[in-house]
């Protein structure tokens, strides 16, 4: 299994393999979304967050544009690339890792906002809560 892989139980998926179709179609969360964020005071300039599985980006990139200091994790190089040119067109600027988005390895505190938008079922459930706990800030939500 290369590090792009995902498995859950027998099925394994290389979402890498459609990033570019990924980048192009996929809507992503709407402006509701973030809108909701900010008013309860989770998203706001200056704050770092980091989006699990991220994929092309759409929640980190969302979160940018609120002036948020984000990081997202992939697996996925492709993935991340995509992303990256993503937030050149939008004009923002996240920072991309490529590692498994349920093995941050990041110091508790590191983060006020930790954000999973579709990929939660894909994460090893016990290792990321266990990552999640030891990296979540004052708040997150996954």
């Amino acid at each position: 299994m290369s590090s792009a892989e995902v498995r859950i139980g027998s099925l394994t998926a290389d979402f890498g393999r459609t990033a570019a179709d990924y980048g192009r179609y996929r809507a992503g969360f709407p402006p509701r979304f973030f809108d909701r964020l900010r008013e309860a005071g989770l998203a706001r300039a200056g704050m770092r967050a980091l989006d699990l599985g991220t994929g092309t980006g759409s929640i980190a990139r969302g979160l940018a544009r609120l002036g948020c200091d984000c990081v997202g994790l992939d697996g996925s190089r492709l993935l991340t690339e995509a992303a990256a040119r993503l937030d050149r067109e939008a004009g923002v600027t996240v920072r991309y890792v490529e590692m498994p988005a349920d093995d941050t390895g990041s110091p508790e505190g590191s983060f006020y906002l930790i954000t999973a938008g579709e990929c939660r079922d894909w994460f090893d459930r016990g290792r990321a809560r266990r990552r999640r706990t030891a990296c979540r800030g004052r708040e997150g939500i996954s």
